[in-house]
Formats: structure tokens, C-alpha cells, sequence
């Protein structure tokens, strides 16, 4: 093993010296020889990568939990803003219901437009006499199928109407429901709705 001499850097083999001698440089420096033998090697793999690959190895599962977690909530929020249309488009719809039935003294039923439940796509709304009597006019693709039912006589004062949406955001064949009530009142109540995330 050898040291070097700090001040003048000569080189000395201590091989065989205990650890703590002291040596006399020809500087005039006084060196002492280290304790623990030999100098520890020096590693030919570059610490960096040992560091690139532990970072790797616990940043991709840290990545994989967050996408895990944030994945199924960006999922729910896309849906509750799609499901806004049919809560939103049914408020409106009574209204105009109701509206209708100030002016006219009698209820008129409506739709169902489109004519089939949409799936995944928005459909084009389709012109319908009476949802245009009634002014209802949605964007021009809709996520929800709009119908107005009037169950029993028309000119009745406290014949049940129901504004009704149904959509199958997902596809796959089973129909979400958001209905409102038109009360004996003639106000609209509150949007219930069955199977939303359908």
C-alpha cells in the first residue's frame, strides 16, 4: 500500500508498517501510516446508474399507483359532465312544458326524439313539431334521447307528466333514466334518475 505526501506528493510504501507509524518525508513532512490496511478499491461500474436504476425501480410503481388512482376519477367526472346534458335539457324541457300549458290550458306530449337511445356518440336531434311547439331546441348532437309523456287526458288541470332522458354512455345496451315530474302544481320537481353510469 502507499500514501502520498500532501505537501511535496511523493509517493511511500507502507507495506508491513503497523497503522499510526509516522514516516519522514524528504519534504520534512511527517506522515502517519492509515489504519485498515489496504486502500479500498475503486469500483469500475459508475455509481450513477446503481442510482438511475434504485430511482427507476421505485418511481415506476409510484407512477402506476397514481394512474391507478387518478384514471377511474377522471373517468367518473367525465361522466357526471355528460350526464349534466340530461339534467340540464329536462329543466329546460318542463319548463317549456309548463310554459305550453299556461298558454294553451292542455299538455302536450313529445318525442321520443331521437328515435333510438343513443350509445357512446351523440346523435343528431332531429326536428320534431312538438318539441318545436314547445321551443325546445337541444345542441344539435345530443348524448340523451328526450321525450315528454302525458299520462292520461291533456286538457286534464292534474293529469301526470313526466319529462324523461335516457342514454347508454357506455354501450352497452342497458339505458340510464333521468325523469322530472310535473307536480299537480304544474312545477317541476326534482331529477331522479335510475342506472346514471349507464
Amino acid at each position: 500500500m502507499t500514501i502520498t505526501c500532501p505537501k511535496c506528493n511523493t509517493p511511500h510504501d507502507v507495506t508491513g508498517r503497523k497503522p499510526g507509524e509516522k514516516i519522514n518525508c524528504s519534504c520534512g513532512n511527517v506522515l502517519a501510516v492509515p489504519a485498515g490496511g489496504s486502500a479500498p478499491a475503486k469500483s469500475s461500474f459508475p455509481v450513477w446508474i446503481i442510482v438511475l436504476i434504485v430511482l427507476g425501480v421505485t418511481a415506476i410503481p409510484c407512477i402506476g399507483i397514481l394512474a391507478a388512482i387518478a384514471i377511474p376519477n377522471f373517468i367518473k367526472f367525465q361522466q357526471r359532465a355528460k350526464q349534466t346534458e340530461a339534467r340540464t335539457n329536462l329543466r329546460a324541457l318542463c319548463m317549456e312544458e309548463v310554459a305550453y300549458h299556461e298558454e294553451h290550458s292542455e299538455w302536450l306530449a313529445a318525442g321520443p326524439a331521437p328515435r333510438s337511445i343513443p350509445g357512446r356518440e351523440p346523435e343528431a336531434f332531429p326536428k320534431d313539431p312538438s318539441f318545436e311547439k314547445l321551443g325546445f331546441d337541444p345542441a344539435s348532437r345530443v348524448r340523451y334521447q328526450y321525450e315528454v309523456v302525458v299520462d292520461g287526458d291533456p286538457k286534464g288541470a292534474n293529469t301526470p307528466v313526466r319529462c324523461v332522458a335516457r342514454g347508454d354512455l357506455n354501450g352497452d345496451g342497458k339505458a340510464s333514466l333521468f325523469e322530472v315530474r310535473i307536480g299537480e302544481d304544474g312545477q317541476p320537481g326534482p331529477v331522479r334518475s335510475e342506472h346514471e353510469t349507464e
